[in-house]
């Protein structure tokens, strides 16, 4: 939680909105000194509003089996794997995967790019979000993709877990592995073998590159409490 703390004062959004909140009361103090309660006043709200907003948010992606960290609590989620298969097969799984989202669609494809974007519908919680795979050949039997959801609309501050949500509810479709992460969030378990990992290899940052440890009798994905749709079962078998 401290560490998603920290991470405000680094993030435009919430300085934007401190930055507003605070703006036309400066001003007024200025024009007037004898305002400055009503300075101190919206300062304070601001900073109420902000610790609420962080608040709500970790509540909801805890209950999704989310952390406390600034990855799991950013509406951007990003998630990197490897997919065993080929090209060909993973950009076809990946495409089928969008519609085992809560009113997922469909939008631009291109395979030369190895590009798939899509998006949510509109709900209580969100405008809509956007859901974009990359996908890059790493060999012939393997291809290496990058998952990423975020709001429509960019400067959104709570989405109440919607993306994490979306890109775990993606992965499992998929039937990712714990031992194909090469990014990922990090998840709240009890069970002693399931510890984060930091990936070996060039390019990693121990910081942020992590990836649960595979354990015999540990839950290797995330598990909606949800009927499986015909095309998932398709996908995972």
């Amino acid at each position: 939680m401290g560490g998603a703390i920290k991470d405000i004062r680094r993030d435009w959004r919430y300085i934007a909105v401190l930055l507003i909140g605070t703006m036309p009361a400066l001003i007024g103090t200025i024009l007037r000194p004898s305002l400055w309660p009503i300075l101190l006043l919206t300062f304070v709200a601001s900073i109420v509003g902000i610790v609420a907003n962080v608040l709500v948010q970790r509540w909801n992606v805890r209950r999704m089996g989310g952390g406390d960290s600034s990855a799991d609590l950013s509406v951007t989620q990003k998630r990197l794997f490897l997919l065993e298969m080929p090209f060909e097969d993973a950009f076809g799984h990946c495409v089928a995967s969008i519609h085992s989202l809560r009113g997922g669609r469909l939008g631009r494809c291109d395979r030369g790019k190895g590009l798939i974007e899509g998006r949510t519908a509109w709900s209580w919680h969100s405008i809509g979000d956007q859901i974009r795979y990359s996908l890059t050949r790493e060999d012939d039997r393997r291809t290496r993709v990058e998952l990423v959801s975020h709001p429509l609309f960019h400067a959104t501050l709570l989405d109440y877990g919607t993306n994490y949500d979306n890109a775990e509810r993606l992965t499992a479709a998929l039937g990712i592995k714990p031992e194909q992460y090469l990014l990922r969030a990090s998840r709240v378990t009890d069970h002693p073998g399931e510890l984060l990992q930091a990936v070996s290899g060039p390019g990693t940052n121990s910081v942020d590159l992590l990836r649960a440890a595979p354990s015999d009798d540990a839950s290797t994905g995330y598990r909606p409490e949800q009927k499986e749709t015909e095309q998932e079962q398709t996908l995972k078998a």
